[in-house]
């Protein structure tokens, strides 16, 4: 009996055994799944919370961008602030505009030092002062002021000349020292060569400031011809109004509010897109091929605008793209109308001269 129990003991080891290494196997199978499955969570959600998070600071832009638009317009469209808006500009704009060329004719009419040096004692000391005069203008090189007289000139040019000498000077540097201290003098040591060189001078400065001239004139004209380009004539109040082009596609352009979607728009439509539960509008037009927002020609437009619908599925008025661009705005389908350019209607969009005065001229001449 006692060798049947012992039997059964190790019967019973063995089945132990035996399904205990099976469910070790099944045990680590199992965790290695788990640490598997934990790591892809882990994943997962770390590339979830970056494109949220992405996602999150886009939105947040955008409204920041939206926001700043609409309280710059709502801004400008109270005349206080705009006046105020316009101030503060224009002086930001005259405190930062100094032009290099001006610069250069300050420096060039400013030419050499403003009192005569002290004279060098030693040689070190007068070479390496010339040698750090290289590429100035002679009276720097010789250290005195361009109303110094000529002979204040030939003194400061002989007893640097005598400090500087190879023959007196062994130092390294000392005769290229001397070459430039001989150069200078060669400029404006006789008076004639002095008057030429100072002659010379101010033409330089005078030619300077005709260019710099020139390039305010240039940049004037670019001013106004971009403002004519970025503007449209009103013919409400015979004032140009800005108008701001829209990163926005012809093909996608007006936003309609019971397609809640973006239809295209042809050249010369005009449409309103309301903002803010519909307190703020925004005017735009096809125009050039592009769209820009017209809310301040619109403006000055509310007596023919009245009708005008924001949002709308099809386009109630278009823009009649005739002389100058100051046509009224009209409830038509039909294309609008491209008169040819010519010089009398640049000039006249330039300096902002009217047809009116143009025909009175004309009826004169023909008097």
């Amino acid at each position: 009996m006692f060798s049947n129990r012992k039997a059964f003991h190790s019967v019973l080891k063995d089945k132990i055994k035996l399904y205990t290494k099976g469910w070790w196997k099944v045990f680590t199978v199992f965790a290695l799944w788990l640490i598997h499955l934990i790591s892809d969570v882990c994943s997962l959600s770390v590339h979830l919370g970056r494109d949220f998070i992405i996602s999150s600071w886009t939105q947040l832009i955008a409204f920041w961008t939206s926001f700043t638009s609409t309280s710059e317009t709502i801004l400008k469209r109270c005349r206080l602030t705009a006046w105020i808006w316009e101030k503060v500009e224009s002086k930001f704009k005259k405190n930062h505009k100094k032009p290099r060329l001006e610069e250069e004719t300050n420096n060039l009419l400013n030419n050499g030092i403003d009192n005569n040096i002290s004279m060098p004692t030693t040689g070190d000391e007068a070479m390496k002062r010339l040698l750090a005069c290289k590429g100035k203008d002679p009276y720097s090189i010789l250290g005195v002021t361009p109303k110094c007289t000529d002979d204040d000139i030939k003194k400061y040019y002989k007893r640097q000349a005598f400090l500087v000498h190879p023959d007196k000077n062994n130092q390294p540097g000392a005769e290229e020292a001397f070459k430039i201290l001989v150069h200078a003098f060669d400029m404006i040591g006789a008076p004639e060569r002095r008057a030429t060189y100072d002659r010379g001078v101010a033409e330089s400065a005078f030619v300077v400031q005709n260019f710099s001239q020139m390039a305010e004139l240039l940049q004037k004209l670019q001013q106004k011809m971009e403002m004519n380009a970025n503007t449209i004539r009103c013919s409400a109040c015979g004032d140009r109004h800005k108008r701001i082009r829209v990163d926005r596609p012809s093909y996608a352009a007006r936003n309609c509010k019971s397609c809640k979607i973006h239809h295209a728009a042809r050249e010369g439509d005009i449409w309103a897109e309301a903002r803010c539960f519909g307190f703020l509008w925004h005017y735009y037009a096809c125009m050039e091929g592009s769209v820009y927002d017209i809310t301040d020609w619109a403006g000055c437009q509310k007596e023919t605008l009245k009708h005008l619908k924001p949002d709308t599925h099809h386009v109630q008025y278009r823009i009649a793209l005739g002389k100058q661009n100051n046509s009224l705005p009209r409830r038509s389908s039909q294309a609008p109308r491209m008169d040819r350019p010519d010089l009398e209607n640049l000039l006249n969009s330039l300096y902002g001269h009217n047809d009116g005065g143009a025909s009175r001229r004309k009826n004169r001449n023909r008097k």
